[in-house]
């Protein structure tokens, strides 16, 4: 049971706590037995997946080590009742970001951690963290490539959810320091892992639906991306910095069971069965802690292999001493707490058993050198309250030349000053840029998510401003049809931009300050990610038996051999003929007597040089055509003969049919293919040729090679369109009887 040194229970509420960051996070939580765990969501339950159910939160929620409150941040006496008694708040709730709707967007991001930040400061919440998004710094048309925590805060954001996370973000960072609240804000990029319900699974459904064979842009962008398990991880660092105060041991020291260094109690306490298979049990931390590679590397040896029950110690015991800061230089040695750098003191000693004034403001992480003369002269003025001369001025009617001293821009307002100005968000931000640290393209990754999961990979190359229109349009369909039961797209402008630009980050701050490096590797991270979805694998369809629908409606013949590509050499010489006539005959523009007139004639000169050549020309061996050929055969004669009186006898028939004035289904069909006709009529046969050329060698030739995918869509359309024609009456009608009420 996580608790104090007095014995009292220690809490920590989880935000959002069923989200996808979120489930990982409450899992190492419980796994390293620093808090009680409370987890808030909107659900007035919490349901368990089955590997939940068995697993660390099923077990936590029995044994009342976590327990589950439901929680809408947009009202505050529920916020309030969930944060009291809590010490620490891991605050991540979001909506989504692909919804793109301001006010609620704004009621979350923005009311929401008003709430929740006069809650910790109502319950004297000890620390505050944030999860915030790079996006806060993205305008959606300008990459960032190596982007640090000095890029401000644009003028215009990608989108509503941007905007109002870059609000609430602002609002959290203003609030450190208020009464003893100690907060900082994570930037996890582009999170993926197990459990995300958001982007692998939107990819999946993009490439079953045939919309991922293309790459937006050049394919050049770089992503930074994180796994879901190191962004816990990072807000873990960030809670223990901010308990911290900020202080940075130059190493771990002392025995690595028996003393106390990496949190409140000695680790053999922690893991008991761990500590009781240590090969050596007075191993110093030094001894157990490497470097290699820039990385810190945790050697625990055992006298034999950990079982199941102690490989689950394993993993928390690692976490936890993975997020202790150390860094690899100085000796091994006790030190005194209140003066490491100096020893023990008797004063020092004194002083620790004097009443302290609690620090309200983890100056340490941000004063790690002399202020220069132009940061102190901006504290002084701003603890006068002078800062803002120009608004000053401005309320008395005197404008004069907008001028930031610390940037040398325009500016000197409420929001350059505290959020634009990089200089001055250098120095008061406390937001911090999570990655894995492996920078890797866009396209790269999506791809190796495909394939790994059987999809093809992206391969045609699109311009972003080629699809930047088509993304307007379905912005614009979605907000006629969304009413109507129309899917949220996928294809959108925001989204378009996100695709085709660069967006990369640099670290190197949680690094210092928070002790932040990645606990999985990117190339594990995706391995695990395509593992964990094993149920959206692509699922190959059978190989068709039997003749494809072209060929059978094509009979089955030299038509279908010809239109169909099996013959290549007949299909191409049917090409060229046609192409001839085109070119000869019809583009010419001549009438229908005149091109019969034509093509007898060319025949005719044909026929008659064909026949008067020798058997060999220069070798090569004429064969002449049998004038049988041209002679129609008795049998041939009787099947034209019957299939004409068939036809005829056909149409009687009809006609038969048409004068009950009983069939009304045949009669539309009649009066249907006569104006088709007579549409087809008002086309020139210019027109028709072109059109008809394409779609006899093309058209035929590709649905015989997609005709699975093709009755796919096709029925997905109709199906579509019977939703959209029924939701559509059911409207009409209700309207209809309201008003008729």
């Amino acid at each position: 049971m996580a608790s104090g040194d007095d014995g009292t229970e220690r809490w920590c509420v989880v935000t959002g706590g069923r989200g996808f960051a979120a489930r990982h996070l409450v899992e190492k939580l419980i796994s390293y037995n620093m808090f009680l765990v409370r987890i808030a969501d909107m659900g007035p339950t919490i349901s368990l997946d089955p590997h939940e159910e068995n697993g660390t939160l099923g077990q936590a929620l029995r044994s009342a080590q976590a327990v589950y409150v439901s929680m809408d941040l947009r009202n505050k006496d529920q916020v309030l009742k969930a944060l009291e008694g809590a010490e620490v708040v891991f605050h991540m709730a979001a909506p989504n970001s692909s919804i793109n709707n301001y006010q609620l967007h704004y009621s979350v991001n923005v009311e929401g951690t008003k709430n929740v930040i006069d809650a910790c400061i109502e319950h004297k919440v000890k620390r505050l963290i944030y999860t915030s998004s790079p996006s806060v710094v993205f305008d959606g048309v300008h990459g960032i490539l190596d982007g640090d925590e000095s890029v401000p805060y644009p003028a215009k954001h990608n989108d509503s959810y941007s905007a109002t996370k870059s609000e609430g973000e602002a609002l959290v960072i203003k609030s450190n320091g208020t009464k003893g609240l100690l907060t900082c804000c994570i930037r996890p990029s582009s999170i993926f892992g197990p459990g995300d319900k958001l982007f692998v699974p939107s990819l999946v459904d993009a490439a079953r639906a045939g919309k991922l064979k293309f790459i937006v842009g050049d394919g050049n962008n770089i992503y930074d991306f994180t796994y879901v398990e190191n962004v816990a991880h990072a807000h873990i660092c960030a809670e223990r910095a901010l308990a911290s105060g900020g202080m940075v041991a130059e190493k771990a020291s002392g025995q690595f069971w028996i003393d106390v260094w990496c949190r409140d109690r000695p680790l053999k306490e922690v893991f008991p069965d761990l500590y009781n298979i240590s090969r050596s049990r007075d191993v110093s931390v030094s001894e157990v802690l490497c470097y290699g590679n820039g990385r810190i590397f945790w050697d625990l040896q055992f006298r034999r292999l950990v079982n199941d029950q102690e490989s689950q110690s394993l993993d928390s015991c690692l976490g936890l001493i993975y997020s202790t800061k150390v860094r690899g230089v100085g000796s091994d040695k006790f030190s005194w707490k209140p003066a490491s750098s100096r020893g023990f003191l008797v004063s020092g000693y004194y002083h620790s058993l004097s009443p302290s004034i609690v620090s309200s403001f983890p100056w340490k992480l941000l004063w790690l050198s002399k202020v220069p003369p132009r940061v102190a002269f901006f504290s002084w003025t701003a603890a006068l309250g002078k800062i803002l001369t120009i608004d000053n001025l401005r309320k008395r009617h005197l404008v004069i030349l907008e001028w930031c001293y610390m940037c040398k821009r325009s500016g000197e307002s409420v929001d350059h000053l505290l959020l634009h100005c990089p200089f001055a968000f250098e120095m008061w931000s406390m937001a911090y840029f999570i990655t894995n640290m492996e920078r890797m393209k866009f396209w790269e990754f999506v791809s190796v998510v495909l394939e790994g999961l059987g999809y093809e990979r992206p391969r045609i190359k699109i311009p972003a401003f080629v699809v930047m229109p088509i993304a307007h349009m379905v912005e614009w369909a979605y907000r006629l049809l969304g009413p109507y039961g129309m899917k949220v797209p996928q294809l959108t402008p925001s989204r378009i931009r996100l695709l085709s630009c660069s967006r990369s980050f640099n670290c190197s701050k949680a690094k210092d300050l928070l002790g932040y490096a990645p606990v999985v590797p990117l190339q594990e991270g995706l391995k695990r990610t395509i593992e964990s979805y094993s149920h959206l694998r692509a699922e190959h369809p059978p190989k068709r038996e039997g003749p494809s629908k072209a060929s059978i409606y094509l009979g089955k013949g030299r038509v279908a051999d010809t239109l169909l590509w099996r013959d290549k050499k007949r299909t191409l010489t049917a090409l060229l003929v046609l192409v001839a006539i085109y070119y000869n005959f019809i583009a010419s523009g001549f009438t229908l007597l005149t091109t019969l007139s034509k093509l007898l004639l060319a025949t005719s000169v044909f026929l008659f040089i064909h026949g008067i050549l020798p058997e060999k020309v220069l070798g090569y061996t004429v064969e002449k055509i049998p004038r049988s050929r041209f002679h129609l055969s008795e049998e041939m004669s009787r099947r034209v003969a019957l299939s004409v009186a068939s036809s005829w006898n056909a149409a009687v028939d009809v006609l038969k049919s048409l004068s009950t004035g009983h069939d009304w289904t045949l009669f539309l069909k009649v009066v249907l293919s006569l104006l088709l006709l007579s549409l087809l009529g008002a086309v020139s046969f210019q027109s028709l040729f072109v059109i008809g050329l394409p779609v006899a060698f093309l058209a035929i030739y590709v649905y015989e090679k997609k005709e699975q995918e093709i009755d796919a869509m096709v029925m997905d359309a109709l199906t579509l369109g019977c939703k959209l024609k029924s939701e559509i009456v059911r409207k009409f009608v209700t309207s209809k009887s309201k008003k008729d009420q």
